[in-house]
């Protein structure tokens, strides 16, 4: 692979944007369970942008289609920065990511978009309810740490 400033670039930028979003994470929330969900959300959005900016979901990278992904990091960080990575915001924006990622998926396959691959459509399937799960499990983390903080609130 050959690198240009621009790659260098583009991972310098991933990389700010989770250290920066950790320090929120592990600033805002009290609970551990709260805190895995901001940072699981973080990693989880990282390694879709990677995924898809190195070889592309749909087809390969070069292929345009490739550009709905990135609607998914996009509204999963930006309702998690609005939350400052707390409260009910970040299991929201968490399943908000799977939703879109959804319905992405199902445009792609129901275009026929990526069509040349010889693994299609199971590939975007496969990838699709990975990364669902994966954005469902980060919105139940976060429940249960919403839900042990307010317990643990009442009893004091």
């Amino acid at each position: 692979m050959n690198w240009d400033i621009f790659d260098f670039a583009i991972a310098a930028a991933m990389l700010a944007v989770l250290a920066i979003g950790l320090a929120l994470v592990f600033r805002g929330s009290a609970h551990w369970a709260s805190r895995l969900a901001g940072a699981g959300l973080l990693v989880v959005n990282l390694l879709l942008f990677w995924i898809n900016g190195a070889v592309g979901i749909i087809g390969d990278a070069g292929n345009d289609a490739n550009m709905l992904y990135l609607a998914v990091p996009l509204v999963g960080l930006g309702g998690a920065a609005c939350q400052v990575f707390r409260g009910r915001g970040l299991g929201v924006a968490c399943l908000a990511s799977a939703a879109i990622l959804i319905v992405v998926a199902t445009i792609t396959v129901l275009a026929g978009w990526g069509g040349e691959g010889p693994a299609w459509p199971w590939d975007i399937i496969v990838i699709t309810l990975v990364f669902a799960t994966l954005f469902a499990i980060m919105a139940g983390l976060n429940r249960f740490g919403l839900r042990a903080q307010s317990v643990s609130s009442l009893a004091r």
